[in-house]
């Protein structure tokens, strides 16, 4: 290994150790995660790593921003792409939108039975997804890291 040249997975650990540091999704330091992010970027310039590279430029330069870079990227059977597009389309107002993204997201979890109470739930009253979805996700989602 050359000695202070930090490879992928140091990388990632720094991004993780930030997360860590954290006491909440909205104590963390996005603006040093978002720089972790682009050296990540630089060494693995993959459709995952700019996903999550999406999710800080969301928190940093807002969610208008983050949905322009999901939108570049063809991860169409990645539940976590459509996942992120949906909170995206969310904090934006884009309901509707968001419903869609979220069905799309439950359909590649491997997790039917759920994903059909949420659809179902979503087909009489929009918002109720939302809400459920919320509820599912109050603690730092792990695909974030």
């Amino acid at each position: 290994m050359r000695r202070d040249r930090p490879g992928p997975y140091q990388v990632q650990a720094a991004i993780n150790a930030v997360h860590t540091d954290a006491e909440s999704v909205q104590t963390t330091d996005w603006p040093q995660i978002l720089t972790l992010y682009d050296q990540l970027l630089a060494l693995a310039p993959t459709p995952v790593v700019a996903l999550n590279r999406a999710v800080a430029v969301g928190e940093v330069h807002g969610p208008q921003a983050a949905l322009d870079l999901v939108d570049q990227l063809n991860l169409p059977g990645y539940h976590a792409f459509h996942a992120t597009r949906a909170d995206l389309l969310r904090r934006l107002g884009r309901i509707e939108h968001a419903v869609a993204a979220y069905r799309a997201a439950s359909g590649g979890t491997g997790l039917p039975r759920r994903a059909g109470s949420h659809a179902s739930a979503a087909s009489v009253n929009p918002s109720v997804l939302l809400v459920i979805i919320d509820m599912d996700t109050r603690t730092t989602p792990n695909w974030m890291i």
